[in-house]
């Protein structure tokens, strides 16, 4: 395949790269003779690496690497224009090794397998498949806030945090920290607005050794709250998002997602870098909401160990990374007019709401709930009094076996 069929014109991608160096140095570059030259050893470096990726077998190239990671800085997912119409004419134009390469990612940090007991294995490393350039948009290749997200959940995973849970990733993209919680969790779905990242991510998916069920599913954030609640039907324990807030205009529907897809109590996981605009305006948002959280916990910088996605290792250490822990309270997030529809249904050892996780009747947690239900009254946690209606299925009968569980297990 010659190589000028894998892109007919090279500029928009030169442009898209110099424009993100240009937007990562915002602020970083220092005044001196020095500091300038470096920067624009870097422009040079970016050309470069771009005319080694179009021509490796020309003079001047350089042989291709199984894994090439551009130095770059992503500003945000809008601002990726798709390339191509599909995946398969993707596929078609380029074959499968043209478009996609593979990935390992260590999901522990060199501190903590040295540190670590003789007789503990470092956890295997993920094994992921990324496309080789941003065809479609953003969610095409890895972020660094999504390694560092995925390396968290390890560590929260392998002491037993994840156990049993329902877990949802939005804006997946490769899907790296939804396949990481994977590994302890009873349920992960995996989603994207952009539907050509779905089959890669079923791909992804199909690949992990997962504890529990692994699903795929197109999301788009601006879908209607109820709407998703209907189709989901707000059952998640977690909910996973890496460097997602990119615009205080996404912050609504953000908010409205999270609300929709989350049960009461359930928790919001944000990983992000420092500097992305709109993400005070999710904090203000969120905390207007009513949900609990306290400020963004800034990650070690040995989670962004041999991170090289947007830019160099170095540059991904030094960047401040955040962690967002954020708590969906009973009914604070229902706006004012709005009507829920909830069904719960009863069982010998528990009881679900909307199909969600078997809660515990002996839950101290769940007592408000059953008390409200024994009066004939709608449970607070559901929402305001007057916007809720609650239909009951009475299967005190028999026992609920959980998808992914063993019978008779309940969540706490």
């Amino acid at each position: 395949m010659p190589p000028s069929t894998l892109q007919d014109d090279p500029l928009p991608a030169l442009k898209r790269r110099v424009d993100a160096l240009f937007t990562s140095a915002a602020g970083r570059v220092g005044p001196s003779r020095d500091d300038l030259a470096q920067f624009v050893d870097r422009l040079h470096a970016c050309a470069t690496a771009l005319l080694r990726e179009r021509f490796p077998a020309e003079p001047g190239g350089a042989p291709k690497r199984p894994c090439v990671q551009p130095r770059e800085s992503v500003v945000c997912s809008g601002s990726w224009e798709s390339r191509r119409a599909s995946v398969q004419q993707l596929e078609a134009e380029l074959g499968e090794g043209g478009v996609y390469e593979t990935v390992t990612v260590r999901l522990s940090t060199q501190e903590e397998e040295e540190g670590g007991a003789a007789s503990a294995a470092p956890p295997a490393p993920l094994v992921v498949r990324q496309f080789r350039e941003y065809f479609f948009s953003s969610g095409c290749r890895i972020w660094d806030a999504s390694v560092a997200l995925a390396r968290q959940l390890q560590r929260e995973g392998a002491a037993g945090g994840l156990a049993g849970l329902a877990v949802v990733e939005l804006g997946s993209g490769v899907g790296l920290p939804g396949l990481a919680a994977a590994r302890f969790a009873a349920r992960v779905l995996l989603t994207d607005a952009e539907d050509a990242l779905l089959p890669n991510l079923r791909a992804n998916a199909a690949a992990v050794g997962a504890a529990g069920t692994v699903e795929v599913a197109q999301l788009n954030w601006s879908t209607a709250p109820r709407e998703l609640r209907e189709r989901h039907g707000g059952a998640f324990d977690l909910l996973l998002a890496s460097d997602l807030v990119y615009s205080s205009g996404c912050v609504e529907g953000l908010l409205g997602t999270a609300a929709a897809l989350l049960r009461p109590g359930g928790r919001l996981r944000m990983c992000y870098p420092h500097g992305r605009h709109g993400q005070q305006a999710f904090l203000e948002a969120l905390e207007g909401a009513g949900w609990a959280f306290a400020p963004p916990a800034r990650l070690p910088p040995a989670l962004l160990e041999g991170c090289a996605h947007q830019g160099s290792e170095e540059e991904a250490r030094a960047h401040a990374f955040y962690l967002l822990d954020a708590t969906r309270l009973p009914g604070a997030d229902v706006a004012e007019g709005e009507h829920v529809e909830a069904k719960v249904a009863l069982y010998r050892n528990g009881f679900t709401v909307n199909s969600g996780p078997l809660r515990a009747l002996d839950d101290p947690a769940n007592a408000s709930f059953l008390q409200d239900m024994a009066r004939g009254a709608a449970p607070r946690e559901l929402g305001p009094r007057g916007q809720v209606s609650v239909e009951m299925v009475d299967k005190r009968g028999e026992d609920y076996d959980e998808p992914g569980h063993p019978s008779g297990s309940a969540q706490r």
